[in-house]
């Protein structure tokens, strides 16, 4: 993260970023304390379920006129919907991850087809 920093401020100059990490069974409750006070960061990653409590807490913003920007089109679709809540984008995916089912052969004779099967 702090070399991404360091190019987005070389990129940008002017602006300075300051990061600060904090454990993240504090993080919520520090941000939604501090938001709600208008205080807190500008940009928070977090959790992709918060996206629906702090939305309608009015904490974060949608960003819709950043995403065609930013070329959220060129992303994965589904890690992009995932951060979509009453239709608006609230948040931009920093990562994605693959999960797989592995299962021993021996025990399950036939495994899901599918995720509801």
């Amino acid at each position: 993260m702090a070399e991404l920093v360091k190019t987005f401020e070389a990129a940008n100059a002017g602006t300075k970023v300051d990061l600060l990490a904090v454990p993240f069974d504090q993080l919520k409750n520090k941000f939604t304390t501090e938001a709600s006070t208008g205080g807190g960061p500008d940009l928070l990653i977090g959790p992709k379920d918060w996206i629906g409590e702090l939305a309608q807490a009015g904490l974060i913003s949608p960003l819709d006129d950043l995403a065609s920007q930013i070329g959220l089109d060129q992303l994965n679709k589904s890690a992009v919907d995932a951060n979509k809540f009453q239709g608006q984008t609230w948040a931009f995916p920093e990562s994605t991850e693959a999960v797989a089912l592995w299962y021993n052969k021996d025990l399950v004779k036939t495994p899901p087809r599918t995720p509801t099967s």
